[in-house]
């Protein structure tokens, strides 16, 4: 017979022994190695196994990680006697560190974790060429600008300026289907031309003026297969249209027209390159648009594989934004946008970018005065001078580091600045810009 004193010792010998767990699992430790930044890894699968007499309960088993995802889950609520189950694991990394994760498993019997380890790594994307490249300060004209304004406007420009961005307003250049009128584009370059100016094109498919309401093409509004083609924004600072870009058969069409405007215009000596509009809009599904936008950045180089080709970044693309611009750096596709303004008076989701890829990519950046001096009077309350403006676009480290800046062309002598007053800034910081070969090129300054 036992006394009390080993009872009392058997007791406390029974609390102090762990209950071992009922699952084995396959790995506790699931290393991923290196992993390109933005891309997916191969598939890691962990299996747990009751080895125990009696049933496993389950906690729920979820991963809050934003590197890594469970792509299966087949364990459920409880694990049978000798019964196994699967968890299916993917790395994808936002950023060049090492990210490590752990996944709580729990049950009645069990209570341990999985680690997730894996390496984000960013390597030099390809180089893409030969390219044009004739970085500087070029004129903006805007989408009312017609050939006889450009006849009057481009002799006069200076020689700080090396060229202009024109419109090509995809509703008028696309007639029909597949036809395609560049006359008025093909003019305009031969007036650049004459000047010794070179022509950058901005496509444009979307409109901010209520008297313009044709964004895309007239065959796109009525086949349903385009969804409408284009829609009325409901933002309240937005009139005119906007391109349904999200939607696979409307980015069809679009990847057509940039064809067809590389087909006549890639090889011609005096066109450096092309921009789309701004990313800006009212996406219902952020991850459809964003795809829909790679794939327009992944056709452009193959539409103009010797001239520069450019997306406006700006906002909607959240939380994508990175994987967005990557995509465009690896693709030989440079990005800016339309509003230049010094921080923190105005930031932007592309922002962020543009100090990570100075140098590996270019910037055709556009300097508006929409924000400036229209919709927001930055200059005339001295928040912000022009030559500030300047130099968070091109010289700052923590700016825009722009190759190529854009800067609106309109004469108003009661306004607070107009293209002279850009012309005196740039004139006083020796027209500087940011001309390095940048790494994702091979260029051709011929």
């Amino acid at each position: 017979m036992k006394t009390k004193l080993q009872n009392l010792v058997a007791s406390l010998l029974f609390v102090a022994t762990p209950i071992a767990s009922a699952a084995l699992i396959s790995e506790t430790t699931v290393d991923f190695s290196d992993q390109q930044i933005f891309t997916s890894s191969g598939f890691r699968q962990v299996t747990l196994t009751n080895n125990n007499a009696k049933t496993e309960t389950l906690w729920p088993i979820k991963e809050n990680s934003t590197q890594y995802a469970m792509t299966t889950n087949t364990c459920g609520k409880s694990l049978l006697p000798g019964q196994s189950c699967t968890l299916t694991f993917v790395f994808t990394p936002l950023s060049a560190e090492k990210h490590e994760a752990s996944i709580a498993l729990k049950g009645n019997f069990m209570d341990t974790a999985i680690t997730l380890v894996g390496q984000g790594i960013d390597p030099p994307a390809a180089q893409f060429g030969p390219r044009k490249w004739h970085p500087g300060h070029y004129a903006q004209l805007s989408n009312k600008v017609d050939l006889a304004a450009v006849k009057r406007i481009v002799p006069r420009l200076p020689p700080e300026i090396k060229g202009a961005m024109v419109p090509a307003i995809w509703s008028k250049i696309e007639t029909a289907k597949g036809v395609y009128d560049f006359s008025e584009l093909k003019s305009e370059l031969n007036v650049l031309k004459a000047a010794g100016k070179r022509m950058v094109i901005l496509f444009q498919d979307k409109s901010y003026d209520a008297d313009r309401k044709e964004c895309v093409p007239s065959y796109m509004r009525t086949d349903p297969i385009y969804e409408g083609g284009q829609f009325t924004p409901t933002d309240a600072n937005s009139q005119g249209c906007e391109t349904k870009r999200w939607v696979p058969a409307v980015m069809d069409r679009m990847i057509a027209a940039y064809m067809a405007l590389g087909k006549t215009f890639d090889g011609l000596v005096w066109f450096e390159g092309i921009s789309t509009e701004e990313t800006a809009t009212e996406a219902p599904d952020i991850r459809a648009y964003v795809d829909q936008l790679k794939r327009l950045a992944s056709a452009m180089p193959k539409a103009f594989p010797r001239s520069l080709t450019n997306m406006w970044t700006n906002w909607r693309m959240d939380p994508y934004t990175g994987e967005l611009i990557d995509h465009l750096y690896r693709n030989g596709v440079g990005f800016g946008g339309p509003d230049t303004i010094p921080t923190p008076h105005f930031t932007s989701q592309a922002y962020p970018y543009f100090p990570k890829y100075a140098g590996r990519t270019y910037s055709l950046m556009g300097v508006q005065p929409s924000k400036l001096i229209w919709k927001q009077d930055l200059i005339s309350d001295g928040s912000v001078t022009l030559d500030e403006v300047f130099h968070f676009a091109v010289t700052d480290p923590q700016g825009i580091n722009a190759t190529h800046l854009f800067w609106w062309y309109f004469v108003d002598d009661k306004a607070p600045y107009d293209f002279s007053d850009t012309v005196d800034v740039i004139r006083a910081n020796g027209s500087v810009i940011n001309n390095m070969c940048p790494e994702n090129l091979i260029c051709d300054t011929q």
